[in-house]
This record gives structure tokens, C-alpha cells and sequence, in this order.
């Protein structure tokens, strides 16, 4: 295969074992692919699409079937590449994996119903309020006394999930302490003021 891309017979060989160790593929490399995991897999795609030395890479959920430790992998292993001294890659790829995606990214755009989002307006890039995601057995009832003292805007029920509104320059951290002094059971929160996250919970 390589040879067809200009690379010469001696170089082949040398390469293809670089590229599976740079990969952490090494202790995999004499496995069947039946006996691969999905992670596994998609490395050995990418190191097999690495070592064209393409210009650009186009990947379609290349997370999906991954779990979080292997997207976290996919992603770093990614990030290094495109970032190379020698031959860096310009990569676009789709994923419904927002975090994660989001923390390697340079740029982020996005479909919402369909029809693209432009997040250089000024609209898109100014937070409007400050939005906290919450994972909680308690109830709005007892959020809403909790955040009582707090500019609180609106809370939302969203897929199981809290999504609770406060005047943008309220700091995490009195968030935090309003939870803490009521004793609120808390399994999830995160700050998603900042994250392309923000438009999909209406």
C-alpha cells in the first residue's frame, strides 16, 4: 500500500513499526482483529491512514462505540498528531461527544434542527447568563429554596438533568456553596456556560 504513496520498499517496513508503537499498538500488533476491542480498532485504522501522510482528515464518530477512557485516548492520540513539527494534519471530524470534543478542538461549529449555528455572532459568543448543569435526587422544590438568596433566572428539568439559570456574574463557586451548606445530594454538575453544550438544552 505504501509504496503506491512514493514510500520506498526499505522505508516500509521501518515506518509501519513506528507507527504502531507511536500508537501504543505495540503488545496488540500479532492479534487477530476479531480479538481487538472497537478502541483498539480504530487506532489501527487511524495508523493505517497515518502512514499516507495525509493533509487532511476527515473522521465520521470516530468516538462512537468507544467508552470514556478510549475517547479520551483517541482523542490525545489526535490532538499529538495534528500538532506534529514534521507533518501536521488539519483534522475535521463530527461527534455528539461535545465535552470531549470540545477540549481538542480549536474551532467548534454545529447543526441544531438542521441548520448550521454560527458561534462568531455576538449572540453565540456572549454568554447570556451563567448555566449550571445539575444531577440530583432533589427536587425543583428544594433547588429553588436552595438557590433562594441567589439571582437565580430559571430552572429546567432537561433528560433527567437540572439545567438551572443565574445572572451571568454569579461565580461557581456560590453555586457550590449553596449546595454544600443545604446538604444537596449531588452525583453530576458541570459549568456549561462556556460550552457549545449550552444550545441544546431548550
Amino acid at each position: 500500500m505504501l509504496s503506491n504513496y512514493g514510500t520506498s520498499p526499505n522505508e516500509i517496513e521501518p515506518r509501519v513499526l513506528m507507527m504502531v508503537a507511536r500508537l501504543g499498538l505495540w503488545k496488540y500488533r500479532h492479534l487477530k482483529w476479531s480479538e481487538l476491542s472497537s478502541g483498539y480498532k480504530m487506532r489501527f485504522e487511524l495508523a493505517r491512514t497515518l502512514l499516507r501522510k495525509p493533509e487532511i482528515l476527515l473522521l465520521d464518530e470516530p468516538l462512537a462505540n468507544l467508552d470514556v477512557l478510549a475517547q479520551q485516548v483517541i482523542l490525545e492520540d489526535l490532538k499529538s498528531i495534528c500538532a506534529s513539527l514534521s507533518h501536521p494534519i488539519a483534522l475535521i471530524l463530527s461527534s455528539q461527544q461535545l465535552y470531549e470534543v470540545e477540549k481538542i478542538s480549536d474551532q467548534v461549529i454545529f447543526l441544531k434542527q438542521g441548520k448550521y449555528q454560527d458561534l462568531k455572532s455576538s449572540q453565540m459568543k456572549t454568554p447570556q447568563a451563567r448555566i449550571i448543569e445539575i444531577d440530583t435526587s432533589a427536587t425543583r422544590e428544594q433547588l429553588m429554596q436552595v438557590f433562594e438568596e441567589l439571582p437565580l433566572e430559571q430552572i429546567q428539568f432537561n433528560g433527567g438533568i437540572f439545567v438551572v439559570y443565574f445572572d451571568t456574574n454569579l461565580p461557581l463557586s456560590e453555586v457550590l456553596i449553596a449546595l454544600g451548606k443545604h446538604k444537596i445530594p449531588i452525583t453530576y454538575l458541570r459549568d456549561i456556560t462556556l460550552s457549545t453544550r449550552r444550545f441544546f438544552v431548550n
